[in-house]
């Protein structure tokens, strides 16, 4: 299945890609593609596809999704003496407390406009050459562009809508309002969905078909009340109500089909990123989470970094029979014939007054602990679940390739819970039971705003939703672990990167930058 993988990924064209900036809002993005080529074939289409899908290879990278979490209850990166600090921005994110100059926050936005700035010039190159096939490529890019541009709405909120690629030298665009942001998207959304194709599996797994558009629109309506002061609940509802009732998608056997090395197979997946450690890099998630010792599990070519986990709160949520916990590593840890405990060889006693020590109360045997003493500065070693949620291939080095799902119908059936509950349905409960059933877990009789929250969580952690979930139900700026209250009408945006402003004084900083 991994060699079918590689033939999909070459035929998106992802060998393709160029490196692009993040510099520059305005910036032109170039291919080997010119305005005169005519995409006379299928093949041609899907090579030309590979340069806007290329920039979804930074959704599982450090400082992209995981980040998102990291703002969270659910994660965080302790300081672990000498490693970690990175300057405090570990601890500013998790605190609520970062700067215009955070490098997640520009790592953000460059991918939300890089990926504008090339469906914009692909789609200038496909009305230069005209066709149906065209007119299908350029229904499927505004499909995309919508979807970059409904991350640009919910992290940044007042940003510039554009469209055009052949602008003079020197432009430089000004910030539209929220709600025009939202319009914009909506409209986008509504036209282009019925143009897109319903085929499902592995023939499309990767692009945006007509049900992924669907559900961006779906989350577009679902976040209404935060991006535009009106709630679209029934709108939402009815959306889900369409991508529910074609029957195209159901729930995977398994909870870890959907985060396999080839996860084109799950029924669930309705968007996904096919990474691969050769052709389409950038998920690194068990080397920015895993024990150092580690290396000897799973063979790795280098050392993990012993970096990003789980709060303990939010593993012990977790009911006793819950499978979805697996994703979770604690406990003592063991080598690759499962029998060995592997040890730490930097162990030493914990000793207050020794900074630089290793800081390990358990012993030199690895035991991931879920309780985590403290953020910073001295995080214990071996504190903290770290994440297995992805498929480990054994001997890879710090590219994994496991494949990142970005919409899966898991999230649909709990979204529609909750537009049901919104809207007092009775049957609110079921869509979430139906989830949980996969997990094999007792049903529930009851819903509410919590139990809303703590079911996505358990299903959708470290997949870059919780943060958007939390804002809704305005809890984001709640206390957690290692976090006081903050002002969640200052957080809920993130500020417009300073780099930006300095390059476009069009720009308007959000409130509390």
């Amino acid at each position: 299945m991994k060699n079918f993988k590689r033939i999909y990924i070459l035929l998106l064209g992802c060998v393709l890609a160029t490196t692009f900036s993040c510099t520059n809002l305005d910036e032109e993005v170039y291919s080997d593609l010119t305005g005169d080529t005519f995409f006379d074939t299928e093949e041609n289409l899907l090579r030309a596809f590979g340069t806007s899908y290329t920039i979804l290879y930074q959704y599982g990278a450090q400082y992209s999704m995981p980040s998102l979490d990291v703002s969270t209850d659910l994660f965080a990166v302790p300081t672990r003496g000498g490693d970690w600090l990175d300057g405090g921005r570990w601890q500013r994110l998790h605190r609520h407390e970062w700067t215009t100059n955070e490098i997640y926050v520009d790592n953000m936005w460059g991918f939300i406009f890089n990926g504008v700035n090339i469906c914009n010039q692909l789609i200038f190159q496909f009305e230069l050459s005209g066709g149906d096939l065209a007119d299908n490529a350029i229904a499927e890019l505004r499909a995309l562009r919508a979807f970059y541009y409904w991350w640009g709405v919910d992290l940044f909120g007042n940003i510039p809508i554009e469209t055009e690629f052949d602008v003079p030298d020197g432009y430089l665009p000004t910030p539209n309002t929220r709600q025009e942001v939202y319009d914009f998207i909506e409209a986008e959304l509504l036209e282009v969905a019925p143009l897109l194709t319903e085929e499902v599996g592995a023939v499309t797994y990767g692009r945006m078909t007509k049900y992924a558009a669907l559900t961006t629109l779906a989350k577009l309506y679902l976040n209404a009340e935060v991006y535009t002061g009106t709630a679209q609940w029934q709108k939402a509802d009815d959306v889900l109500n369409q991508i529910i009732d074609a029957n195209k998608y159901d729930l995977a056997p398994s909870y870890f089909d959907n985060f396999k090395v080839d996860a084109s197979g799950s029924p669930e997946a309705i968007l996904a990123v096919p990474y691969d450690d050769v052709f389409a890099t950038g998920l690194t998630l068990h080397y920015f989470s895993l024990h150092y010792q580690h290396q000897e599990k799973f063979s790795l070519q280098a050392t993990p970094w012993n970096g990003i986990c789980a709060l303990e709160e939010f593993y012990n949520s977790f009911e006793d029979d819950d499978d979805r916990r697996n994703g979770l590593l604690a406990g003592p840890q063991y080598g690759p014939d499962g029998v060995t405990q592997l040890t730490d060889p930097l162990y030493e006693p914990f000793d207050p007054t020794n900074p630089a020590g290793a800081f390990d109360t358990d012993g030199p045997g690895l035991n991931l602990t879920p309780a985590i003493n403290e953020l910073e500065p001295r995080a214990l070693r071996q504190a903290g679940a770290r994440l297995g949620k992805f498929e480990i291939e054994e001997g890879i080095d710090a590219d994994n390739s496991a494949d990142y799902p970005i919409f899966r119908y898991a999230e649909i059936l709990q979204m529609k819970a909750e537009t049901q509950w919104r809207l007092n349905q009775p049957d609110a409960v079921d869509y979430l039971n139906l989830v949980r059933n996969r997990a094999n877990l007792d049903p529930l009789m009851t819903i509410n705003e919590d139990v809303i929250l703590a079911e996505k969580a358990k299903e959708l952690y470290i997949e870059g939703q919780r943060r958007t979930d939390l804002i809704r139900f305005g809890k984001y700026g709640d206390a957690w672990w290692e976090k006081e209250m903050t002002d969640i009408n200052c957080v809920s945006l993130w500020p417009i990167p300073q780099g930006q402003i300095d390059a476009n004084p069009n720009l308007v900083q959000n409130p509390c930058y």
